[in-house]
């Protein structure tokens, strides 16, 4: 039978036809709209960028306006930099280039994976990095010059009030203790023996009051106040202005012992109080003098109130994406990102300065050498940080050197590496409690060879925790060479040697020298320096069992201080590091950064009377002693100060060295012609 096309295949036709027809013009109009909301975006950008020009110009009218800030007298020592100070004036300097261009994103590469960007319950540079772009301090340091400057803070008063605080001291020093007072002590030994309480309150009742107990007493008078008047253009990332409530409350955060930050509050335990003056002043109370007190008040990143205190502090602690704050960039959603998903910045169009050129800064996560590598020779990546032979690889690199820029130099100020030795561990001492086994691990240590096979020259065997440049450095101390007869004279009257004659030390109850060394996994110059120290170990009986770790475990075991041994590095930290942080006693806490339970009250004191002592000559001098004593310790085995070595891609422009090492970020951008990357 012949098929027929009858009436209602036409009406199928035609419906068909009227819902393509139907579906073309609804594309067309999402189009339209597409196109219109885009425009709206661009407008709504455009908009909030005018309004925040027209904010700071205006601020900057009112703040000339004024009488020239705080005027102070007596013993006041003040500054108006705020008024002779831009804190954007190099970006303006970059903004007025010729070939100068808005957009395009800077894309870095992390070695690991980011664990959490909350502020101050993060412990590693990763976050801190992120946080950087994000968040602002009311006191900078200019790249140059290494002195403090305003950013969010206007302008200072610092006033001294050192003679009723020296009063105080020397009328407490001249009364008895009590043994009250003595059994309130941290350091009483609460759960001991009749007799070791009785021992310990004698020998404190002879020894007397110690100062640095004094100065911790809440009824002493502060020794200095520093009043800071705010700017009045900076809003954060949400449009909500920065006041002087948003310092206190930080402050107050920082302080609130239910916040798991005890390894970032031990640098604010000098700071008393702060008070809110009026909507643009803050003044801290500061306990006892201290070298760094204006960088104490006023270098912490301030948190916007309104969004952080609506967390519980469990919340805060346990949250790992609550990041808003009035810095060039922000996150797209600062409250929901978790691990593993993509992290970008953009930038902040509300911003109060001069805005950087990037639209986006990315972060991608690529914990292989060789990966990151890769990424940067096909153009994935702008950033590369080279380790030496990969350095010497790309130099070699026509192609690469002819569309990059490369850059070697020593960051002011300067790190170094280190292994820790755990002391204690589970409650109990570990071999590593006896001072002689850290020195001969040191001794064991083959530093200078594994500066010259490993780092090509880009890096110099440490001698401590300063600088060979810094005043804070003892030149008189030798630094240890590599000495196998001398570890093994060392270990044995530690009372290890090899008993068995099977070639690995023992102790006298048997226990073998075992230790495991954890490190950062995913980095091959890593996992070639614990070879070369799994040999050397060897030559003198004691085995080394290489163990490396994902990042965020590996932090996990640092903070509950579950590891025998751990090789890491520092940061630069301030210009003048303060040795509190890492080798104090306070610090031997779970969180605190003296992962590796090292106690020397000796040490304890000679650190603390160096914070309190103003006269830099004097100061030098304790840090020196510090530097002997923590040289004759070994609570580390110190290896290296080493050079960073950076690739960088030839579109981006205005990459400038300074004294810190490179010049930030919000200064580069990428001319027109070489843009990649768009929204």
């Amino acid at each position: 039978m012949p098929n027929r096309f009858g009436f209602k295949d036409l009406l199928t036709v035609v419906l068909l036809a009227a819902v393509l027809v139907s579906v073309w013009l609804a594309m067309k109009q999402f189009d339209r709209q597409w196109d219109r909301l885009a425009a709206l975006e661009t407008q709504t950008q455009q908009l909030v960028a005018e309004q925040s020009a027209t904010r700071r110009d205006v601020s900057e009218l009112l703040e000339k306006l004024e009488t020239g800030g705080v005027q102070f007298g007596g013993n006041a020592v003040s500054t108006d930099a705020g008024f002779d100070y831009d804190p954007h004036a190099r970006m303006e300097v970059a903004r007025g280039a010729e070939d100068f261009a808005e957009g395009d994103w800077v894309i870095d590469a992390f070695g690991t994976n980011i664990g959490t960007v909350n502020p101050l319950v993060n412990t590693d540079l990763y976050a801190f990095r992120i946080q950087t772009y994000v968040l602002e301090p009311m006191v900078g340091v200019d790249p140059e010059t290494l002195e403090r400057v305003p950013v969010l803070a206007r302008s200072w008063e610092i006033e001294e009030n050192l003679e009723a605080w020296q009063a105080h001291v020397d009328a407490e020093m001249a009364r008895p203790l009590t043994d009250e007072e003595i059994r309130a002590e941290p350091a009483f030994p609460a759960d001991g023996t009749a007799d070791e309480q009785g021992a310990y309150v004698a020998e404190r009742h002879a020894e007397g009051r110690r100062e640095v107990d004094i100065v911790a007493d809440p009824d002493a008078p502060p020794a200095t106040w520093i009043t800071f008047r705010l700017r009045r253009g900076p809003v954060f990332s949400d449009g909500v202005p920065v006041t002087a409530e948003d310092v206190k409350f930080t402050f107050d955060l920082l302080m609130d012992p239910q916040i798991d930050a005890p390894s970032t509050r031990q640098f604010y335990v000098n700071l008393k109080s702060c008070e809110v003056i009026d909507e643009r002043t803050v003044r801290f109370a500061i306990k006892r003098p201290h070298y760094e007190a204006l960088g104490h008040a006023g270098g912490r990143p301030v948190l916007p109130k309104h969004f952080y205190e609506q967390f519980t502090p469990r919340e805060f602690n346990e949250g790992v994406g609550l990041l808003l704050g009035s810095g060039p960039y922000r996150m797209p959603d600062p409250e929901n990102w978790r691990p593993g998903q993509p992290m970008e910045l953009v930038r902040n169009e509300r911003y109060w300065g001069a805005k950087p050129a990037f639209k986006k800064v990315v972060f991608r996560e690529i914990s292989n050498d060789v990966a990151r590598l890769t990424a940067f020779r096909n153009g994935e990546i702008d950033i590369f940080a080279a380790q030496p032979e990969q350095y010497e690889q790309l130099l070699g690199d026509e192609e690469v050197v002819a569309r990059s820029q490369h850059f070697a130099y020593l960051r002011v100020p300067q790190g170094y590496s280190f292994i820790a030795w755990n002391q204690r561990r589970d409650g109990r001492e570990t071999r590593f409690a006896d001072r002689r086994v850290r020195q001969a691990m040191t001794f064991l240590t083959p530093r200078q060879q594994i500066a010259d096979d490993l780092y090509l020259g880009y890096a110099e065997v440490a001698n401590g925790p300063f600088a060979k440049s810094s005043q804070q450095f003892n030149p008189e101390l030798e630094t240890r060479s590599f000495d196998v007869e001398r570890a093994v004279a060392l270990l044995k009257e530690a009372g290890w040697e090899d008993r068995d004659g099977d070639g690995v030390l023992e102790n006298r109850a048997g226990d073998e020298f075992r230790i495991k060394l954890t490190y950062p996994s995913g980095n091959e110059l890593a996992d070639r320096i614990v070879l070369y120290l799994k040999d050397a170990y060897a030559r003198a009986g004691v085995v080394l069992e290489p163990d490396p770790l994902e990042f965020a475990i590996l932090v996990e075991r640092l903070n509950d201080q579950t590891f025998d041994a751990i090789t890491l590095a520092w940061g630069g930290g301030t210009v003048e590091r303060d040795l509190r942080q890492t080798f104090h006693s306070a610090q031997a806490i779970k969180g605190g950064d003296n992962v590796m339970s090292y106690i020397n009250p000796e040490l304890d004191v000679i650190i603390d009377e160096a914070r309190m002592t103003l006269d830099d000559e004097k100061r030098m001098e304790l840090w020196r002693q510090a530097h002997a004593i923590v040289h004759e310790d070994q609570p580390y085995t110190f290896l290296f100060n080493r050079k960073t070595l950076w690739f960088v891609d030839g579109r981006l422009r205005n990459v400038t060295p300074v004294s810190v090492g490179l010049n930030d970020r919000t200064e580069w951008y990428a001319p027109l012609a070489t843009q990649r990357w768009t929204d």
